[in-house]
């Protein structure tokens, strides 16, 4: 389950299996994205795989994952861990959030 507040413009959601962007963010719990808009509870977060990190940009040593000095690892359960912070993201929307706070830059993504 996502929380709206857990959200930023540009993060990406599924619907229906379809993948969508984040354009707005409203009050009453309701989020607007490039394909419909609806309450942040008809919306899903992207597990993050293997094929996702690498559609990130992500190159892959083992089940580590790196790019620009962002190094994550793949955890067994399905999670990633931050290594210097010891950060554990599971969904996409995270990992987009949590590299822009330390990069200040967006994470480039090919779905």
């Amino acid at each position: 389950m996502i929380l709206a507040q857990d959200l930023r413009i540009g993060n990406l959601v599924k619907s229906d299996n379809a993948i969508c962007e984040v354009d707005a963010i409203l009050r009453n719990g309701n989020i607007s994205t490039n394909k419909g808009s609806g309450h942040v509870s008809e919306f899903q977060p992207i597990e993050l795989t293997e094929e996702i990190l690498l559609k990130c940009g992500f190159h892959q040593w083992f089940k580590q994952f790196d790019i620009n000095c962002f190094t994550i690892d793949l955890l067994e359960n399905g999670t990633c861990r931050y290594i210097r912070t010891n950060t554990i993201v599971k969904y996409l929307h995270e990992l987009q959030n949590l590299y822009k706070s330390i990069t200040n830059q967006e994470l480039e993504i090919k779905l």
